[in-house]
């Protein structure tokens, strides 16, 4: 049903499909970093991020993917790479995360 859920473009479904990003099937975990993606839902980023975190390397890419799809950056994540490489990747994301969070009441102000 996941897969099938994919195809449809309703900003409504991302309440209910960003959970599944830290559901126990990492099938599950895999469609949901996906559709995600594909919809460019930003609100979904923060929870992308921790998907980098993932055990499996397939759920990683899905992650990191739609991060770059969604933001148009890219911090050079190898989601194959060494548990140290794969946590510098990590960091990097919520390090941007950081200043775009820092960034947005400065826009918001002026």
């Amino acid at each position: 049903a996941l897969e099938k859920l994919g195809r449809q473009a309703d900003p409504r479904l991302v309440a209910f499909v960003e959970p599944l990003l830290k559901d126990a099937y990492e099938m599950n975990r895999f469609y949901a970093a996906s559709h995600l993606g594909a919809w460019k839902s930003a609100s979904s980023v923060p929870a992308l991020v921790e998907s980098l975190l993932d055990e499996y390397s397939l759920v990683r890419k899905a992650a990191n993917d739609a991060l770059v799809a969604i933001t148009g950056q890219d911090q050079n994540f190898d989601p194959k790479g060494s548990e140290a490489e794969r946590r510098k990747g990590y960091d990097r994301w919520k390090q941007w995360l950081a200043q775009q969070a820092a960034a947005a009441p400065a826009a918001r102000a002026g």
